[in-house]
């Protein structure tokens, strides 16, 4: 018969471990990290076990070595992200696992993150799509976007492609969020603009602080329209969430195909706010000399 492991036990299993999936010199810089966050995880043998202490520890490992190595820093609130996870699975060492296995440490990292990033929302949850993720776009690329604003016909046109490039890479808001915007759902505070999105899989209300280079065209949108208005293209009765793509594929000249996407657009503000968190919060070995 197997022994009873205690909680000291646990602890000593944490305090001892070192995986051999995350190379030599990168464990040192990270190994108080991984300790501290499954320690907050207040595993305990009544209600886990040997194997799965095991298991979370090595997962926690493998995401925080990754985030490591890509940023050469990692915080929790930058760590434990939806998208830094679903990237790790997507375009980071966890593309390589079978579907079974993908799903299942997928599965356990979304719990760690609910657990310990305290920024965590289960609304963002979502499934693998084993798709690889879309590109955000370069600095160049969004000049050209905004050259792009600029040079249709009307002022009409111009602001609706500026307030799309600005809702999307000034606050991250999907298509389908875009098109349910009405200019009620944007504030002022004393620290700048503030959308709330909605609708996205049935998601309520969340507040998303607006980029402060960003904001003037969402603004200026909103002083144009009653505070029942919907913010893009005001005056429809519908809300099809397919309409802010194909109104920028319309808008676009033959001559140019090379138009926005809204999720590329989307997915540059994502990787521009995790690069901010991760730069910003203070770092493993801060943290354990504020101790």
């Amino acid at each position: 018969m197997s022994k009873q492991l205690s909680v000291h036990d646990f602890q000593a299993i944490i305090a001892n471990f070192t995986p051999r999936s995350v190379p030599g010199n990168v464990w040192p810089e990270i190994e108080d990290f991984v300790r501290e966050a499954v320690y907050d995880l207040d595993l305990r043998p009544d209600t886990s076990s040997r194997d799965k202490l095991r298991t979370t520890l090595g997962a926690v490992a493998r995401l925080v070595a990754w985030v490591y190595v890509q940023y050469g820093v990692a915080t929790r609130e930058g760590v434990f992200h939806h998208q830094v996870i679903m990237d790790y699975f997507q375009s980071g060492p966890g593309a390589g696992l079978t579907k079974r296995a993908a799903g299942a440490q997928r599965s356990l990292l979304f719990r760690v993150g609910a657990e310990l990033n305290p920024e965590w929302s289960r609304e963002l949850e979502w499934g693998l799509t084993y798709e690889p993720a879309l590109e955000p776009y370069s600095e160049h690329e969004i000049a050209h976007f905004y050259s792009w604003a600029a040079s249709q016909p009307t002022k009409s046109r111009e602001h609706g492609c500026e307030l799309v490039l600005a809702l999307t890479l000034g606050a991250g808001l999907r298509a389908g969020e875009i098109a349910r915007l009405r200019a009620r759902d944007v504030t002022i505070d004393q620290y700048g603009a503030i959308v709330r999105p909605h609708g996205y899989r049935s998601a309520g209300y969340r507040n998303v602080p607006v980029h402060v280079n960003y904001q003037t065209a969402i603004l200026d949108a909103v002083a144009s329209v009653g505070p029942d208005d919907y913010l893009f293209r005001p005056g429809r009765e519908s809300e099809d969430t397919a309409m802010v793509s194909s109104y920028i594929r319309r808008v676009t000249r033959e001559s140019d195909r090379n138009y926005p996407d809204t999720r590329r657009l989307r997915n540059t503000w994502i990787v521009g706010a995790i690069t901010c968190l991760l730069y910003t919060s203070p770092s493993p070995r801060d943290r354990q000399k504020s101790r």
